[in-house]
């Protein structure tokens, strides 16, 4: 066994190694980028996040390899931190988060952007059909 369990535990070192250098760098990546989001709105304090949050929330967003909603995370992590951000960070946002694809952003994002009035989401009623439905969706988002 001898030959076996110790090439094993190489690759398997190996890979430990690899998995945490990765890590490392999504570190950095969120940091840069959560630090220039916060230097972009003038923010100047920070507020701290409850560990019940924040915890959750810079955990998977250490775990996102896709630049488009590693973007996202890094933006709800600058919403947590600036006080000046006055709207509701709710855990189920980490949750929702982390089961989007890509594909899944960019289509609530074009939603969202064709909005014909932002502050009442709530009216379903006033989606501008001509813009948001299927065919707009997959032109305007390049999906095949």
């Amino acid at each position: 066994m001898k030959y076996v369990d110790e090439p094993l535990s190489v690759l398997v070192g190996e890979w430990v190694d690899n998995k945490k250098f990765d890590r490392w760098e999504n570190q950095l990546r969120i940091l840069d980028k959560v630090n220039a989001e916060l230097r972009e709105r003038g923010c100047k304090n920070m507020r701290m996040i409850s560990p019940k949050l924040g915890i959750p929330l810079l955990d998977n967003a250490l775990l996102e390899d896709d630049d488009d909603l590693r973007e996202i995370w890094c933006k709800l992590i600058a919403n947590s931190l600036d006080p000046n951000f006055n709207k509701e960070i709710r855990s189920a946002f980490i949750d929702i988060l982390k089961e989007l694809t890509s594909l899944d952003a960019k289509i609530l994002k074009y939603i969202y952007e064709n909005l014909p009035d932002k502050n009442n989401l709530h009216k379903i009623d006033d989606y501008n059909e001509n813009k948001v439905n299927t065919d707009n969706i997959i032109k305007n988002i390049n999906v095949q």
